[in-house]
């Protein structure tokens, strides 16, 4: 029986039977965070940030490990722009075999393999349920079931002195996860968040900070195509929020597997030097443009739209006052 199957026996919050028992257990909620989280300073004040909220407040956070996962990128994302996220997954015999850098890893299993030893390392945090309501919404936990990129799990981690705590993470869905839990290339922004917040994490093994140095560095895109690209990933999150769920999914997968290729051809080329990087950076150009103009055409004409209605509306509700007086 693995980790994951253990889990699924864990009783639910009543209400809503894709979340654990853990958190109507008790007041206070760990979350063990391994991605862009890790390091909680950097990143928690800008979760679930709105008008009213100046982020996710938390009240402690330290170092921790878990045995029997790797860290993995098999969270598929929307490449080129962020072309995943971060995941944990359960370690296999030939995982825990495997000797060999995250790059011969990668070749050789489909993923980098990133755990030390067995075990893998983040950040244990302490949030009050309501804080972690917030982180949780803001991992798109607010979203039905069916249509969530994560989904909690209840894992038993150990802070450093070995003390073992129940904690929950956050663990992609088989909607979302990629074929195998294979690893996908991410950007250099997202990794340079987990490697930059494991730098400042006292206590991480020198091993394991080494192992997130070796995962391959894909080079940034240009300014303006990195603009482009983003913007077609949030035009596409508001496409798929008001698309019905059978839909949003078919369009979503489509778009990832599509992206894929550009991705991976400009992480063959970015490797290759400069002149070979032109050419992936073509190749990006030539899935990008294609299908973000016309979504960003139609965003911009919505909002024109938008404010074409509410100037008319000014204007009659402008014309009713002045006719009365």
């Amino acid at each position: 029986m693995t980790h994951n199957d253990e889990h699924q026996k864990d009783a639910r919050v009543e209400g809503d039977s894709s979340r654990p028992a853990l958190l109507d257990e008790q007041a206070i909620v760990y979350n063990f965070a391994f991605g862009s989280n890790i390091f909680p300073p950097a990143k928690l004040h800008l979760r679930g940030k709105d008008s009213t909220s100046g982020g996710v407040q938390f009240n402690a956070f330290q170092p921790a490990r878990l045995r029997g996962y790797r860290l993995a990128f098999s969270m598929l994302g929307f490449p080129p722009a962020e072309p995943s996220m971060g995941s944990i997954e359960p370690l296999t015999e030939r995982d825990l075999a495997f000797q060999g850098t995250p790059s011969e890893a990668f070749r050789t299993l489909g993923h980098f393999n990133l755990h030390t030893d067995g075990w893998m390392y983040g950040s244990l945090i302490e949030l009050t349920r309501s804080e972690y309501e917030k982180l949780w919404i803001s991992e798109g936990g607010g979203l039905p079931p069916e249509r969530r990129g994560y989904r909690e799990i209840v894992v038993e981690c150990e802070t450093m002195d070995g003390t073992p705590v129940r904690a929950i993470a956050f663990q992609a869905t088989e909607r979302s996860r990629t074929a195998h839990a294979a690893d996908v290339v991410p950007s250099r922004r997202y990794l340079n968040l987990i490697q930059n917040g494991a730098s400042q994490l006292d206590g991480i093994p020198r091993a394991y900070r080494d192992k997130l140095a070796g995962v391959p560095e894909l080079s940034p895109l240009p300014g303006w195509l990195r603009s482009l690209s983003f913007s077609l990933l949030v035009t596409l999150f508001q496409l798929l929020a008001w698309l019905p769920a059978r839909p949003s999914n078919r369009l979503r997968r489509a778009v990832q597997l599509l992206g894929m290729v550009p991705h991976y051809a400009h992480v063959w080329c970015s490797q290759r030097g400069v002149a070979w990087r032109a050419v992936g950076t073509a190749l990006v150009c030539a899935f990008v443009l294609p299908v973000s103009l016309p979504l960003l055409v139609a965003q911009t004409a919505s909002k024109l739209s938008t404010r074409v209605r509410s100037y008319r509306t000014s204007a009659r509700t402008q014309a009713t006052k002045e006719t009365k007086s």
